[in-house]
């Protein structure tokens, strides 16, 4: 998170993103700061993180 706030240049504005962390609370508060302080408009959560990826998605994924 910290490397993305310090170089929002890392993400592209033109395309859509989803951002990811293990249970989706981090990947939420990183959008919301991107929002706000860079004018972000291309950013989606996944809700629930990677972990309810692998339980609703893809059940084969280890989980951590």
């Amino acid at each position: 998170m910290d490397r993305i706030i310090e170089n929002p240049e890392l993400l592209s504005k033109d395309k859509i993103t989803i951002i990811y962390c293990h249970l989706g609370i981090r990947s939420y508060s990183l959008i919301q700061q991107l929002e706000a302080g860079y004018d972000f408009d291309n950013l989606y959560n996944l809700e629930g993180g990677i972990n309810s990826w692998a339980d609703q998605v893809d059940n084969s994924m280890q989980r951590y």
